[in-house]
């Protein structure tokens, strides 16, 4: 059972919060947890949007609020709480910034919270561990969890259940469950491999008789095989065949890389290529935009509204994409590590808006970003580039633009920052602040090293 399969648990936030509220959504989901959040399932400002609000918390296993100033100053975020509160809905706080004071309301004061502001990673794992302690999941360690929940009857829903209880035992007192289940499954397992073997001779002794028969006497040798397969389980060593050494084997398809890589990258392969075809976006966690007729039209709000791909990347990875963008549009595409407002905050990519793009980069809360990219290239909106970040071994990225029409117009940057960028997972955001941009032909790659 996992985490995914249950009931979801509801995010409260507020939208000034969109940054850290998507990487946390990110990191609970690849940690198993269901979440249902609004952007996600309606329309802003629909008719049904209060009504469905109301449905997805009294739906719910519980209610995770993101605290922050904003949200302490947030009236939904208040109606939320209320709310989940008359429905007898576990609350599971979580203060993102700023301080105790200004950000946990009276009413949650009496709460135990995770705190993500400093050390996100442990945080996240010990709120992932107490959202699957809601839903009855077993957690093991050196001692054994045991939940009543484990014996409810099939089919019935979670409010019916009896109450779950806990006992905490010592893993000398209960052997793990696999040990006991194994014990009774010894007899079984001896029949099967002497049943096993008895097979595997009496094809081997098939075998040596088959190659003994002359070519006049096919039909025997069709017997005997007919007989051995039908009466005996087939194994590895039974059905393996041999490719002859004559018989040649078709490539493996390969994706080629785009033509301009190889001026900054050796041996570049390409993993994975989205031409946006399909409107499910599979992949994609889209806040607010569309994909559809091959293109992922994303939109920003004065808040910025960011989408991330799900996959991850590594040093000697990386991403290249085309983009175009409307008039006035501002907009950030860039690798991000941690939760936003932390020291361990890490970000390297690029702003695009205007003419001129420039590069964005965080540490932790400081800007370290606004530097001009070198080359001839000047962007227009309504034209199409495309965009290549590489992560570089020992915390250095490189990013570059071109564009494709004219190979002799580009942008180039690259900086090593220090070791504590190294060796890091990292997530493709694109943020958008300002009207709309426009992406198609996504590519993960690969690489040897840079040049």
């Amino acid at each position: 059972m996992s985490a995914s399969s249950g009931r979801h648990f509801f995010i409260s936030y507020s939208r000034t919060d969109t940054t850290q509220k998507q990487n946390i959504i990110k990191q609970l989901r690849t940690r198993g947890i269901n979440l249902w959040v609004d952007i996600e399932n309606l329309v802003p400002g629909s008719p049904a949007w209060e009504r469905e609000i109301e449905r997805a918390i009294r739906d719910a296993a519980g209610i995770i609020v993101l605290l922050s100033p904003d949200s302490n100053n947030s009236e939904w975020v208040r109606r939320e709480i209320s709310f989940a509160e008359q429905n007898d809905k576990q609350i599971f706080p979580v203060l993102i910034r700023g301080d105790e004071d200004d950000s946990v309301p009276l009413r949650l004061s009496n709460h135990q919270w995770v705190d993500l502001r400093t050390n996100s990673d442990s945080g996240l794992d010990g709120l992932a561990d107490a959202l699957k302690d809601q839903l009855g999941i077993t957690a093991v360690s050196n001692g054994i969890k045991v939940y009543a929940i484990q014996t409810a009857i099939p089919d019935t829903s979670l409010e019916n259940q009896e109450s779950v209880q806990e006992y905490v035992v010592s893993g000398e007192t209960i052997p793990p469950k696999k040990a006991q289940a194994l014990n009774k499954w010894f007899l079984p397992a001896g029949i099967l491999i002497v049943i096993s073997i008895l097979a595997l001779g009496s094809l081997w002794a098939g075998s040596q008789l088959i190659s003994q028969i002359s070519p006049s006497q096919s039909s025997f040798t069709a017997t005997v095989f007919t007989t051995a397969m039908a009466t005996t389980t087939p194994t590895a060593a039974a059905i393996k065949t041999q490719t002859p050494a004559n018989t040649s084997l078709p490539p493996t398809a390969t994706i080629p890389a785009p033509d301009r890589l190889s001026e900054y990258l050796s041996d570049v392969q390409v993993l994975y290529i989205d031409t946006f075809d399909d409107p499910l976006g599979s992949g994609w966690s889209v806040d607010a935009g569309t994909i559809e007729n091959g293109v992922m039209e994303l939109i920003g709000n004065e808040n910025w509204s960011f989408s991330y791909w799900n996959g991850e990347f590594g040093e000697n990875e990386g991403v290249v994409l085309d983009f175009n963008y409307s008039i006035n549009s501002l907009s950030e595409i860039f690798m991000g590590y941690g939760i936003w407002e932390t020291d361990e905050y890490k970000r390297f990519g690029a702003y695009i808006g205007g003419d001129q793009p420039k590069v964005d980069e965080y540490r932790g809360n400081e800007d370290h970003g606004g530097a001009n990219l070198s080359g001839n290239l000047t962007l227009q909106p309504g034209t199409t580039y495309s965009l290549l970040i590489a992560i570089l071994p020992n915390g250095e990225f490189l990013e570059a633009i071109w564009d494709p029409s004219n190979s002799s117009e580009a942008l180039f940057y690259r900086e090593k920052i220090d070791e504590t960028w190294a060796g890091l997972t990292w997530t493709l955001w694109i943020g958008v602040n300002q009207n709309t941009i426009q992406f198609d032909n996504f590519h993960e790659i690969k690489f040897s090293s840079a040049k």
